[in-house]
């Protein structure tokens, strides 16, 4: 951009400040390439020559000496430093010491720049211009005046102009991908540029709209559309003809001369080359970038223009990108790079809303609707007309948002985009799709793979399909999260509820009997309905989302309800014929629509409350009755909250199923101090606690690996013990419900445990015949101990068999111990004498100190003296 253009536009954007001499040199400087270092040098030495031209005035050489810091490196940075900052601020987009000339060439183009009176006439710079200032040349050259360039146009955008391309009436946004697209084909010189994006996004849009902005810098636009699949040699033979201005009586034969003259022209005149619908030459269900048989010359195309040297650009546009470009911004950056094209701002978006008739919408409203559709501009245009077309406008629009916030509302020329698209993905692509569909949420390539049911990819394959379909601009990747837009989920979410409905509707008259289990039901085994072990909020998305439309439907298609559940009775009456079962999701799919189909006796607005369960309002839950389950493989089946006892599951294996609430056999049960909880020990080797109040368990401690033997709560209430066949004490924190020691494990097991009353002793009788007294406060503090017998305080010796029992007398000065050998022993905790043997004829249980310390009483009963 010539400089004092520049510097004319920058006098109106930061209007009715002016540039002061420093900023000037500076902009001129920054538009002929140089460095603040060079701007520098370049100032000193104009300072210099004046200074001497002044010798002869005194006050005139002071200045010069007081300006000398003003044209220092650092002071020069920081100036610049500011004015961009300055214009930033006022012109809405970052400015840099790079983008400056971008900037301004963009802004130049837009509708509210006006230049006052008399202010200088800005006319568009030549090729030639263009060339000089990119390369730093002579300052005075940019000064001339720039030749109209507008004689002999034939559609505005340039000298010549070839294609099929109709003027712009509306464009909306894009300002960033104005800028850095401008700076890309003028200041970089890049020689192939390469936008993607999703079907509607905008590509071809923005394509002409930086045609339009750049025309006037290139000698020539030729506007090509690969829609129609031209042969490589058809399309080389017709931008030669185009760009060498005569027909061509003899073309070479071969492909790669037809490219070197191709390239000559692009050498000799600045062109701006535009070839859109790049994919209509890329083969679909493959592998993205894969060229059509027969096409994959233009592979050397591509790769012509962007290794050999030529002063013109080639911008393609693409729903997905060729491996050629993938590799040349690789080798090549400086020369070739894309962009992908995402949607449209919010504020665009609402724009050309409103210009197609939509009223103004609730800013939260308006937000969602935007995050929907991505900002995708055409089917924003689609959602828009449509919408006025079912509604006759105005504020009977909004009378639609709640079906399109829910996804429910998606319209057929939307659809038409997405199946494109869609069908143009390779098998494990849709897989993979069709699983971030039921996900709802961005999840990682190891969790999807973990969901396909043969599990039969190689990570590898997952990630290479997962860049496969990045490539193809369908998934968003976050953090190594993978994801798609709502839109497309609410689209591949139709088409799965379709192949679900249509493997399970009623077979017509005429229809064979299918054979062929496996094809008949795959989209039935192949994906979860539900996901049942989602967290809550995503499992209930998907019941209303999947499983509910898929239900009603198939009441729709089926004579009665209870054609439909014999219908689904069958099918795993078949399935269960085959040899051998495959893997699946089958029978969990069959069990959770039977359960939707079981809450026929309740009202179906108490179902599926916030909180996941399917309990209607009465606390009744649904039964299924008489399923034949037996030999199957279940998958993702969610049996919580529903009754199961007429259900055959003989030999069958689950799989990521949740059931109700449920525990081993009930070992050991002990009341907290403040009697609020109580704590079981079952014979899964789990610690349970329960709130009494309601009865709903609060929390539960996995650790020990076999039955559960004692519990014992500490007298503040705030550490749990427990002891277990698997030779081991364990200690919990109440309040975080966390471990926090253990001891053990042992030779033998542990059984009877009472904590002192300051909490610093813990006793333990175990089937050694011996009883262990531990510090708590050393073992606590050194949990990680290897040899926690180095806490044990004391051990008291003298049981001949299991030691079941032990309590603390109220003044802790003794310890009584209950045992197998039939004796309960009193012990004098100072010297660790026995005091006293009290013999019984049976087993001694259990032994406890009344609150006097007078008595001593046994589980059964008997009172001791």
């Amino acid at each position: 951009m010539d400089a004092d253009r520049a510097i004319a536009i920058i006098e109106i954007v930061l209007a009715p400040k002016s540039l002061n001499p420093v900023q000037v040199q500076i902009v001129r400087g920054v538009l002929a390439g140089e460095s603040y270092q060079q701007i520098a040098t370049a100032a000193k030495a104009n300072l210099a020559t004046t200074a001497r031209a002044d010798a002869e005035a005194p006050t005139a050489s002071k200045a010069s000496k007081r300006s000398s810091g003003r044209y220092q490196t650092g002071y020069i940075r920081e100036t610049g430093a500011q004015l961009w900052q300055s214009l930033s601020q006022k012109l809405g987009q970052k400015v840099t010491k790079k983008s400056l000339a971008a900037v301004l060439l963009w802004y130049a183009k837009q509708p509210e720049f006006k230049l006052a009176e008399n202010s200088t006439v800005l006319t568009e710079p030549t090729s030639s211009q263009v060339e000089a200032t990119a390369s730093g040349s002579d300052r005075e050259a940019r000064n001339q005046s720039s030749p109209n360039l507008t004689a002999g146009r034939t559609s505005g955008f340039g000298l010549r102009y070839s294609g099929e391309l109709d003027a712009l009436d509306r464009f909306y946004g894009r300002t960033e991908e104005l800028v850095t697209l401008t700076q890309w084909c003028l200041y970089d010189n890049c020689r192939l540029i390469f936008l993607v994006g999703m079907g509607g996004m905008g590509k071809t849009t923005l394509a002409a709209e930086i045609a339009r902005q750049v025309g006037g810098y290139f000698d020539a636009i030729v506007w090509r559309s690969l829609l129609n699949l031209p042969p490589i040699k058809e399309l080389c033979a017709d931008l030669l003809e185009c760009l060498s201005q005569q027909p061509i009586l003899k073309l070479p034969d071969s492909l790669d001369e037809q490219i070197e003259l191709l390239i000559a022209c692009l050498k000799k005149n600045r062109c701006l080359l535009v070839l859109d619908n790049v994919e209509s030459i890329l083969a679909g269900q493959v592998e993205s970038g894969q060229y059509l048989p027969g096409y994959e010359g233009y592979d050397r195309l591509f790769k012509a223009i962007g290794e050999l040297p030529h002063q013109s650009c080639a911008l393609l546009t693409s729903r997905e990108k060729p491996h050629t470009i993938a590799r040349l911004q690789i080798v090549n950056p400086q020369f070739v790079r894309s962009m992908t094209v995402n949607g449209i701002t919010s504020a665009a978006g609402h724009q050309l809303l409103q210009a197609y008739g939509c009223p103004q919408l609730p800013e939260q409203m308006w937000q969602e609707v935007h995050a929907h559709y991505a900002g995708n501009p055409l089917a924003l245009k689609i959602a828009a007309i449509t919408a006025i077309e079912l509604t006759g406008g105005g504020e009977k629009v909004l009378e639609l948002y709640p079906l399109m916030k829910q996804g429910q509302l998606q319209f057929r020329d939307i659809d038409d985009i997405l199946k494109r698209q869609f069908e143009r993905l390779s098998e494990t692509e849709q897989q993979l799709v069709y699983w971030l569909a039921i996900e709802r949420e961005p999840v990682t390539g190891a969790e999807l793979r973990s969901n396909l049911p043969l599990n039969t990819q190689m990570p590898g394959e997952i990630i290479n399909a997962l860049q496969s379909l990045s490539r193809r601009c369908v998934t968003i990747c976050h953090d190594r999260d993978w994801s798609i837009q709502p839109v497309m989920t609410t689209y591949v979410t139709g088409r799965s509820i379709d192949r679900f409905v249509a493997e399970l509707s009623p077979p017509s008259a005429t229809e064979p009997p299918a054979t062929d289990l496996l094809q008949r039901f795959c989209h039935l085994n192949t994906y979860a309905i539900i996901k049942a072990q989602a967290k809550d909020y995503l499992r209930i998305a998907q019941i209303q989302s999947i499983l509910r439309p898929i239900v009603d439907r198939l009441l729709d298609l089926w004579p009665s309800r209870a054609d439909l559940d014999a219908h689904l009775r069958q099918i795993l009456d078949r399935w269960r014929t085959l040899d051998p079962i495959p893997p699946g999701y089958l029978a969990g799919n069959i069990l959770n629509l039977a359960i939707e189909l079981a809450t026929e006796l309740f009202a179906r607005n108490d179902l599926h409350r916030a909180d996941g369960t399917l309990r209607n309002c009465c606390g009744e839950t649904p039964t299924l009755k008489d399923i034949d389950c037996s030999l199957l493989p279940i998958r993702s089946a969610y049996l919580a909250d529903v009754n199961l006892h007429q259900v055959d599951f003989t030999a069958a294996i689950f799989d990521r199923c949740v059931f109700t609430q449920a525990f081993g056999g009930i070992f050991m049960a002990s009341y907290h101090p403040a009697g609020e909880l109580l704590a079981t020990g079952d014979t899964n080797g789990d610690v349970s606690l329960w709130q009494i109040a309601d009865g709903q368990r609060v929390a539960i401690f996995q650790g020990h690996t076999n039955w559960t033997r004692a519990l014992a709560f500490s007298c503040d209430g705030n550490i749990l013990a427990s002891s277990s066949e698997d030779c081991t004490v364990r200690l919990w924190d109440v309040q975080t419900n966390r471990q926090i020691a253990t001891i053990g494990p042992h030779t033998h097991t542990f059984r009877g445990m009472k904590f002192s009353r300051d909490g610093c002793r813990l006793a333990i009788g175990s089937d050694d015949c011996q009883i262990r007294i531990y510090d708590l406060p050393g073992l606590l503090a050194d949990p990680a101990a290897t040899n926690v017998e180095r806490h044990c305080s004391q051990v008291l010796l003298g049981h001949t068999n299991w030691v079941f029992s032990v309590a603390y007398s109220p003044d802790e000065s003794q310890l009584a111990s209950a045992s197998a050998d039939g004796t309960v022993r009193i012990w004098d905790l100072a010297t660790g004498e026995c005091l006293q043997i009290l013999p019984h004829e049976h087993w001694a249980i259990r032994t406890l100190f009344s609150p006097d310390g007078r008595y001593l009483v046994q589980c059964q009963n008997s009172i001791l003296g």
